[in-house]
């Protein structure tokens, strides 16, 4: 692996971890500190998204471990599942709304808890396109200029 590959590669590790921390405080707000009473679909619904959204970090974490070009096919699969759960189950407008007015229907504890969701969420936003698709955007990039200095190696002009 060449130095430019393995500091991409190091640098997408890096931005995976700092998604699955991001996505583990995510669970934790949605699950552990649900508001009491229960009996509330949008919470439960937001807590099975969130623990799908870690599942997907963490999986996808896992898989950069190894540095093969494979094992980054596997590792953008969990991040795609994860960028679907956040657009579709976490972060959609109208999710966002009925989130917002969770407070007004069932008191404070849950708003305070819906306004903590919302800032996961964004947290998992900011990681996900902040970080981590420049990040494996940067290593693909790498491994198309390897493989093009490889083929062009060859030929004489």
């Amino acid at each position: 692996m060449t130095v430019t590959l393995r500091s991409a590669h190091t640098a997408l590790t890096a931005a995976l971890h700092r998604l699955r921390d991001t996505t583990r405080e995510l669970e934790l707000i949605a699950v552990s500190d649900q508001p009491r009473g229960g009996g509330v679909v949008l919470v439960d619904e937001i807590a099975d998204a969130a623990l799908e959204a870690s599942g997907a970090a963490e999986l996808a974490a896992d898989a950069a471990r190894d540095d093969s070009a494979a094992a980054v096919v596997r590792c953008q699969s969990y991040v795609h599942t994860l960028g679907r759960v956040l657009a579709d189950r976490l972060a959609a407008p109208e999710r966002i709304a009925e989130l917002g007015e969770l407070g007004g229907e069932f008191g404070r504890e849950a708003g305070a808890w819906a306004d903590e969701v919302v800032r996961c969420v964004h947290a998992c936003q900011q990681a996900l396109w902040g970080d981590v698709l420049p990040a494996t955007l940067a290593y693909w990039q790498e491994i198309a200029a390897l493989n093009t200095t490889c083929s062009t190696s060859g030929v004489r002009r």
